[in-house]
């Protein structure tokens, strides 16, 4: 039987390094953010900035799965996006991103 670590190939899928925060409350959608990190971010119905992950989880509410929840209030970014995060930190019209590190 081979173990897990053994099984996994590639590069880990987990992104480690930073986190994105997005403020809701300051936040109206006007995407600048999904336009810089389309590997991340992708827009919703409204315009406002969902993680790819959230936005799977959206669109399997959509289809009836149970337990979906809110959009995440930080969302990982890999050491690699950090500075295409940044970009769109500094240039949110709104300033309604920040970025830190992951602890």
């Amino acid at each position: 039987m081979q173990s897990a670590s053994s099984r996994t190939s590639g590069p880990s899928l987990v992104p480690t390094g930073w986190m994105l925060g997005v403020d809701w409350s300051v936040c109206d959608g006007r995407g600048w953010c999904v336009e810089l990190l389309p590997e991340l971010l992708v827009q919703d119905r409204w315009g406002y900035p969902l993680a790819q992950s959230d936005a799977d989880r959206a669109a399997a509410a959509r289809d009836g799965a149970p337990g979906t929840g809110r959009p995440a209030r930080e969302i990982p970014v890999p050491d690699h996006l950090a500075p295409h995060a940044r970009r769109a930190v500094e240039t949110c019209p709104r300033l309604a991103l920040r970025l830190r590190r992951a602890s």
